[in-house]
């Protein structure tokens, strides 16, 4: 008698089951996945977390990618719900590689995320590869002419008490980040970096990534000093790529597949000298953030071609930073050029801090990393008119008087700097000719010979650059 009311029991309670409303059967989503889900894997191979925002999701996606996991599984708990194509825009998944497949185990399905469930299935890192680079022919190369703040600045550093010596190693990164992370190639290590992980690479293993590490470390010994604000940072940062890196005109050129060519990764800048644009923006990520100020790259495609630059955060604002719009330059069939005695190039700031929205006409369609929304790009952000003074100088390069110019040639020459350089100067209150800029310049330099290069600023200022031979 007993096992029949066991046995009905537990056919109520099986009825009772099955009758109740489960939280569903796992769900797939449109955006990358298989046709069914493989089941959840082996316990050590999977990486569990809560996610509370999104900065948590792609930190513990990059952790479980760089830890060497196969799968993850996320409960969301955000406290809005955020666009599906927007989450895996984020350069984090660049991160962990672009076959990424996800699943919806349990929640909504839709274009959102918010409280879901997921699996992310990560793929399988690739065989460790050295990038191929050929150096640019000869005829895309263009001699650069001297800039004569970077050369003061670089006499000062070399007789400052702040100048950082040959071991320096106390840079902003070690002290302020996110935790370490391990990554093996260029491109984790600018992705990592963006997002304010400590790099950290395999014991006994020479990889790229170590070497551009160590590289970035000498660049910013020689080239910054301890006392420097960041802005004063921010442009040793923006002249040494403008400066010391050749653009890769004929790798730019070139129609077809290249991605995987060098000048498209930071090793372009750091070892070879030779980049295009998104190989400057990558370094430009490293150099910055390993110095404490946050910088982003951001990629856009306007109507014939894209572009990659980056974003900086300066006092709480961000503003446009690309140093390959820096790399000014004109063939031997202008007539700037033959003025000059042939093909030269040399460094603009228009592209140095300025608006955030700065690209935007060129470029409309933008993807980037953490920047603010895109209803806040049209913004117009202050502008610092007047350049950070290069250390041991008493002017700047924002010219308000007919003084002040005089006052510039003077330090120059006094400087014991002599031509060939150029300058770029800014004014919104004066308006130069050769004749006045060059009555300035002869009262310190008599022989002096110039020739003047003016154009006009998206933010209201008259540049002009001035060359003395």
């Amino acid at each position: 008698m007993k096992k029949i009311v066991c046995a009905i029991a537990v056919l109520i309670l099986l009825l009772a089951l099955a009758s109740c409303e489960w939280p569903g059967e796992p769900l797939m989503s449109d955006i990358p996945h298989e046709e069914d889900p493989t089941g959840i894997p082996e316990e050590d191979d999977v990486y569990r977390a809560d996610i509370n925002d999104m900065s948590e999701f792609y930190r513990h996606l990059m952790m479980a990618a760089a830890e060497g996991h196969s799968h993850v599984i996320f409960q969301l708990n955000l406290p809005a719900p955020v666009s599906v194509d927007a989450v895996w825009q984020d350069h984090a998944v660049r991160f962990v590689g672009n076959s990424i497949q996800y699943f919806v185990l349990f929640g909504d399905d839709g274009d959102t995320f918010r409280d879901q469930t997921l699996m992310v299935e990560l793929p399988e890192r690739p065989a460790k590869q050295e990038r191929k680079h050929a150096p640019s022919a000869e005829d895309y190369r263009y001699p650069k002419w001297r800039n004569a703040a970077t050369i003061l600045r670089r006499r000062a550093i070399e007789a400052s008490p702040h100048k950082r010596d040959e071991n320096f190693n106390d840079f902003a990164i070690q002290q302020v980040n996110e935790g370490s992370l391990p990554v093996h190639d260029t491109e984790q290590l600018w992705i990592a970096l963006e997002k304010n992980f400590l790099p950290i690479f395999e014991q006994g293993m020479s990889s790229m990534a170590e070497r551009v590490w160590h590289q970035a470390k000498v660049i910013l010994r020689e080239i910054i000093t301890e006392d420097m604000n960041e802005l004063q940072k921010l442009r040793a940062i923006y002249d040494f790529l403008c400066e010391e890196v050749d653009y890769d005109h004929e790798l730019a050129s070139i129609s077809g597949p290249h991605r995987e060519d060098a000048s498209h990764f930071p090793e372009g800048v750091l070892q070879y000298g030779y980049a295009v644009c998104d190989g400057i923006a990558k370094t430009a990520v490293i150099l910055c953030r390993m110095e404490g100020i946050p910088c982003v790259l951001i990629e856009g495609k306007g109507e014939h071609y894209g572009h990659a630059w980056n974003a900086v955060e300066y006092e709480g604002n961000w503003y446009t930073f690309c140093a390959t719009y820096g790399m000014m330059s004109v063939s031997d069939t202008t007539l700037l050029a033959q003025a000059l005695d042939g093909p030269l190039s040399w460094t603009s700031y228009r592209t140095f801090m300025a608006p955030l929205s700065y690209m935007d006409a060129l470029y409309p369609e933008q993807s980037c990393g953490d920047l603010p929304p895109v209803a806040d790009r049209t913004v117009s952000l202050d502008y610092p008119t007047q350049y950070p003074d290069f250390p041991g100088a008493v002017t700047d390069l924002h010219i308000e008087t007919v003084a002040e110019l005089e006052a510039l040639f003077a330090e120059l020459v006094n400087s014991g700097v002599e031509g060939p350089y150029f300058m770029e100067l800014t004014t919104d209150v004066l308006w130069l000719d050769l004749d006045l800029v060059a009555q300035a310049a002869h009262r310190s330099d008599p022989f002096a010979s110039l020739l003047l290069y003016r154009h006009h600023d998206e933010m209201g200022l008259t540049r002009y650059t001035v060359f003395v031979r």
